[in-house]
């Protein structure tokens, strides 16, 4: 017996069924994380180890295979205490070796190592101990991660491998040469939080050749029929930033990874930004540069770990295409083989290896269907059709009252009738 089991619910290498999208969408939910699953499971095929991605129960597990391989990406956090529980418990009823593979904190850089460690310390000593009792092993995102570790247990063997995403590829090198403004052609990754801040939104507006790509909350609107959807209730849950990109069929959505990724390549982008760290690795693993915008230390240690371009999101004014001329890709270009030898050698250490079988071409995964081609022209029309500068004075005017109403903006309106007033006779 030499099978590994992969604890995930379905294997990348399988095309999603968009006709039953509702219960493919809640198998593996946020898009990014299919990528580092994918990119694991692609180790697992070049080097013939035979594996399978399913749930089972420990009983099955212990009869049918040797070696589980799971992962959980930021369950060391304080979201995460169910999850840190359950994983103590069903690992400790396992009898083979168990892997967490691209596991890391989850923390804003306002929250210190010993405060994580005061709030999930105890449960996540646990899990730790569970794993290193079945002779498994820990591959971890970055050196934050690492500092916890050693926090709480001291004589740890857990290895920094980065993210398993990065790893699709083993001579990535991202070229240093600068295209010119007119040429520029940006993609935008993040949340729809995200993209209404001032800066990011007038992003869409400087290059109207950009695209955003959604991971997780654009998919009721772009993989169902809309046509008789209000246009009120679209600019409540997308915004209006992301109504309108939508009505200029300027988001687009991917679930099977080479679909995605020869997107990004067959349409010519060169340059990709944002929040999301896997909506810029895909670009990255395209051979185009990015700069990741983060927002808490989960996204911050990987980019450190890689010498990837990062900065933390900021509300001030924003030059995208500065940002772009900025990013060096020397030190990525120069450490890259280093990390990637560390990887396969931290998976050859724990077992995974096999006779090479080279499947490097993505077109040889083949995937039948694609995201599906909306016409959003009728969005286009309703918006042009509406009052959209009452609508934003009102979302403003309501987020005023309500923060007065928490008592956060008292000095910024004397009159709280007056507000009111303007509520009750602004018309869209």
């Amino acid at each position: 017996m030499n099978k590994v089991l992969y604890y995930c619910t379905k294997s990348c290498f399988e095309s999603t069924d968009y006709t039953n999208f509702d219960y493919e969408f809640r198998k593996i939910h946020n898009a990014g994380n299919k990528l580092f699953q994918y990119s694991v499971e692609k180790f697992f095929r070049e080097n013939n180890v035979e594996y399978k991605c399913t749930i089972e129960p420990s009983e099955i597990i212990n009869n049918t295979y040797n070696k589980l391989v799971i992962t959980p990406a930021n369950i060391f956090g304080k979201h995460a205490k169910k999850q840190l529980k359950f994983y103590t418990d069903f690992i400790s009823k396992l009898k083979v070796p168990v892997y967490f593979l691209s596991c890391g904190i989850q923390k804003t850089d306002d929250i210190s190592i010993k405060d994580l460690t005061k709030e999930i310390g105890t449960l996540s000593k646990k899990l730790i101990n569970a794993v290193y009792e079945t002779g498994g092993e820990f591959a971890l995102r970055g050196n934050i991660t690492k500092e916890f570790f050693n926090a709480i247990v001291p004589n740890n063997t857990a290895t920094v491998t980065g993210c398993p995403a990065m790893y699709m590829f083993k001579n990535l090198q991202i070229p240093n040469i600068k295209v010119s403004y007119s040429e520029f052609k940006p993609l935008i990754n993040g949340t729809i939080t995200y993209i209404k801040q001032k800066n990011i939104s007038k992003i869409f507006d400087e290059f109207p050749n950009s695209e955003y790509f959604d991971q997780d909350e654009f998919t009721n609107v772009l993989l169902k029929d809309l046509s008789n959807a209000k246009i009120e209730e679209l600019l409540e849950t997308y915004s209006y930033i992301g109504t309108k990109l939508l009505a200029q069929n300027r988001i687009k959505f991917f679930y099977d990874i080479p679909v995605w990724m020869n997107y990004i390549i067959d349409n010519n982008f060169n340059f990709s930004f944002g929040s999301r760290i896997h909506g810029n690795i895909i670009s990255i693993l395209c051979k185009i540069p990015a700069v990741v915008n983060y927002k808490d230390d989960r996204v911050k240690e990987i980019c450190e770990f890689y010498d990837i371009p990062c900065f933390k999101d900021t509300d001030k004014e924003i030059n995208l295409y500065d940002i772009y001329l900025n990013a060096d890709y020397n030190k990525f270009n120069q450490n890259f083989e280093k990390h990637y030898n560390n990887y396969v050698n931290f998976m050859k250490n724990c077992g995974f290896t096999g006779k090479t079988n080279k499947i490097n071409k993505l077109e040889e995964a083949e995937f039948l269907l694609s995201t599906p081609v909306n016409d959003t022209s009728y969005i286009k029309h309703k918006l042009a059709n509406f009052n959209t500068k009452a609508y934003i004075k009102r979302e403003k005017l309501f987020k005023l009252m309500h923060a007065i109403l928490l008592g956060k903006a008292r000095r910024k309106m004397k009159n709280k009738y007056i507000l009111v007033q303007e509520l009750k006779h602004l018309s869209i």
